[in-house]
């Protein structure tokens, strides 16, 4: 989406090929952070913590600093295994910020990662404080509308839903959407991180609801 639409301060990673144990975690971001750039930039970590989504979906959080002189930015790295990707991944063509360098990378399509996001708000209900999720839904169906496939993002809601044991009932899914759009404590909460992000400035929470009832539509349209 790019840093004028979106800023992040984590990092998400799915692991393949390896146990999803801490001591392979730690050996992995050990290893990475050893190797030597030009750039002067050095990293730290800060600590390890387990993520518990849910019975069947966890991973772990690892805290890191990246050193510049005497400029420090922090920073996490959160990675599971298991997730489901509909259809596949994608190679992604990452363009730095500073030298414009093109880094290729194996990514979620979109479709997916629309699906994860749709799976969390229905899950969670009122009881999500992220944000995030609604805005990623917002500013990917209005930049990236074109590019989705209603075909693929249908396979994925439902492949994503009964991977997290999350059931998928049109009119229950319609009754959370409404109790969330109509929750004060929502709104509120929606206010201050429209605040305190600046890409969100001018973004209303019913604007974001719109997109979420967008997706819902097309998921439950072509539900089969």
């Amino acid at each position: 989406m790019g840093i004028k639409n979106r800023t992040t301060t984590d990092i998400d990673f799915s692991l393949e090929n390896e146990a999803l144990e801490l001591e392979n975690v730690k050996r992995m971001i050990n290893d990475i952070i050893s190797v030597k750039f030009p750039d002067y930039i050095s990293y730290e970590i800060r600590g390890y913590s387990e993520n518990k989504k849910n019975d069947s979906h966890s991973g772990f959080k690892v805290s890191l600093v990246a050193k510049l002189e005497n400029i420090r930015s922090f920073f996490s790295v959160d990675i599971a295994s298991g997730d489901v990707i509909t259809p596949k991944a994608i190679n992604y063509e990452h363009e730095t910020l500073l030298k414009s360098e093109k880094i290729n990378l194996i990514s979620y399509n979109i479709e997916t990662i629309l699906a994860e996001k749709f799976q969390t708000i229905i899950d969670k209900k009122i009881g999500n404080s992220r944000n995030k999720d609604f805005y990623d839904i917002y500013i990917i169906m209005k930049l990236k509308r074109k590019a989705i496939s209603d075909e693929i993002i249908v396979e994925a809601v439902k492949n994503t839903f009964k991977y997290r044991e999350t059931p998928y009932q049109k009119d229950e899914v319609l009754k959370i959407l409404d109790t969330l759009t109509n929750d004060r404590g929502f709104q509120k909460r929606w206010k201050l991180y429209t605040k305190k992000n600046v890409f969100a400035n001018d973004i209303s929470f019913s604007e974001a609801m719109d997109s979420v009832y967008l997706l819902n539509k097309i998921v439950s349209d072509n539900w089969i």
